[in-house]
This record gives C-alpha cells, structure tokens and sequence, in this order.
C-alpha cells in the first residue's frame, strides 16, 4: 500500500524568478549581451555546439590560472597510475567538456523540449517508477560533472522531481537560469532550504542531490574517495532516512555519439543503513566508479579535497 504523502507546503522558492527592472541596469548589460550569443549559439546543431564548447574549453586550459592549478592536482592525487602526459591530456579533455557545458546549459534554458529528447536517453529507470508508482520516496544520486544540467531536465521529462542546487551569486544570472530550468519538470530548491526540500520530498515523492562537493568540517565525514579521506556531508544517507526514501544513483555522461545519457542500475539495497559513515562510503565509491567510467568528464576544477583532517597537511 502506497504512503500517505503530507499536504503540500508553501514554497518559499516557486516566485525566486520574477523579472526585476533592475536587471536593465548597466552593470548586467555586459551578461545580457553574452545570454545574447549563448542563444544564437544554441540554435546550431549539437556538433557545431560542441566544436565551440571545445574551443572555448582550449582557450580557457591554454590561458591557465588556478582553475588550471586545481585540476591538475585532482588528476595528480586521483590518478597516481598516470603518466605526467596521460594526465594533462585528461585535463585538456576536462576543460574542453566543460567548455561543453557552457553552452549546454543554454540549451537547456532555451532549446525545445523535443530537441532534449533527441540528443538524450535515460537507462534503467524502470525500478524507480514502478517504487514511485508503489508509493515509495526516491531520492536520486547525481556526480558533478559536465553532463549533469541536460541529463537532470531530460530525466525529469520521465519523472518530476525536487532538486536541491547551490544559487548563483549573480541575481541575474540566477534569473535567466532558473526561468529557464523552471520550463522542466524540476523544481529547485536552494540547498540551505533543506527542511523544504524534505518537506517537498515527502509531498512530491522525488528529490535529487549531487553530495559530491566539498561543504566544510562542519557537518561533513571523512570517507575514502579515490583512496584518500575527503571531507563529504552525508546527506544522502540523512535524508533518506528522514523521509523514509529509496535511493538511485545515477550515472550521467555524453557517450560516443554525442548522447546525453542519464543511467541507473537499480534502487539502493539496505540503503540507508544504521551507519551514516558505511553509508555515506558506500556513496562515495558509486561516485568514484562513475567518475572512473569517464573521467575527463568529471568537474576536477573545484578543491574537492580541501578540508583535511586534523592534523593532515593541504593538498592544495
């Protein structure tokens, strides 16, 4: 028998993307412009889409800085079998799929919804809707990489779901992204919002996180990623347990022909357990089999291995 699902909350999130006049202010015309070539950019067919993100990515490797920097001591650290060489072709690979993801994302923002379907497809998610159609919570699993925007909207065309995300620290940014998003079957919660976002998880059935950042000493655990100890929140374990949910980790990539793909083996078995620190393991080595399946795709350039702990020397 399906769970009784609590009486839906007021949003305090639903109206973050009302126009504001002072987006036509001088200091945004500047990104406006650049929303401007990202749309006309966006109307190309993926392959030239691809070739620009791969230039722009080039670019962007051959200028350097501390981007750069990071990502070439995440492969260092995470890839210690690799030759020098090995791993800066990984690297220039890395920043010419994020170069991808620029323009990716304004596909999502602006592209038909038929057009997603077409250059996308979603593997195994055969157990998660018959759970859903049981009554059961899901909570899904998604790694950080370049993928991620595009395989979530075309994923949620199969199932709606709640996502908790970080919001951008420019206003007008936020808008156009979030308007854009919005057009999906996605409803997007700031990721200090957590008790809405359980709340909605309990009303709506599915949520989705990505744990795979580094958040701080705070609230995180120390578990294996890549053989080293990496501070890592163990929210997906927490939040299964408060809304009572069956989890599914997702594997997202863009394979050799240039398909979007959103990939599930199957709910979690004996997930969440009562060990939040096995759990949230457990997490980490489905992210690093993912990560290790397509590895230039991953987001090596932000300092996942920041926090250390007490008394470890940085890495960085």
């Amino acid at each position: 028998m399906g769970k009784r699902k609590r009486k839906r909350s007021n949003s305090t999130s639903e109206n973050r993307y009302d126009f504001r006049w002072s987006y036509l202010a001088p200091q945004y015309w500047l990104l406006w412009l650049s929303f401007a070539l990202l749309w006309l950019i966006t109307r190309l067919p993926l392959s030239v889409v691809l070739k620009i993100g791969d230039c722009v990515g080039l670019l962007l490797y051959k200028a350097g800085g501390s981007r750069r920097k990071i990502g070439a001591r995440n492969i260092e650290l995470c890839f210690p079998e690799l030759n020098e060489s090995e791993r800066e072709a990984m690297l220039c690979q890395c920043f010419k799929h994020c170069g991808h993801g620029l323009f990716l994302s304004g596909i999502v923002w602006w592209s038909s919804k038929q057009r997603l379907q077409k250059i996308s497809r979603i593997e195994g998610i055969e157990p998660l809707l018959e759970a859903k159609a049981a009554g059961e919570n899901i909570l899904m699993v998604f790694p950080h990489n370049t993928s991620l925007e595009i395989c979530a909207v075309a994923l949620a065309e199969h199932v709606k779901f709640n996502v908790l995300f970080r919001v951008n620290d420019n206003p007008m940014w936020e808008y156009v992204a979030g308007k854009g998003r919005s057009r999906h079957n996605v409803r997007l919660i700031p990721r200090k919002q957590v008790k809405e976002f359980l709340s909605l998880i309990e009303t709506d059935g599915v949520g989705a996180v990505a744990p795979d950042q580094d958040l701080g000493k705070k609230r995180s655990v120390f578990v294996p990623f890549f053989g080293i100890q990496t501070a890592t929140v163990p929210s997906v374990s927490d939040f299964a347990k408060q809304t009572n949910s069956k989890v599914a980790f997702f594997d997202l990539y863009m394979d050799d022909d240039n398909t979007f793909v959103a990939a599930c083996d199957g709910l979690l078995d004996n997930f969440p357990s009562d060990d939040q620190i096995a759990d949230t393991a457990r997490v980490n080595a489905l992210l690093e089999e993912s990560v290790r399946r397509h590895p230039s795709q991953y987001l090596w350039l932000h300092r996942r291995f920041k926090t250390r702990p007490e008394g470890e020397p940085k890495l960085y």
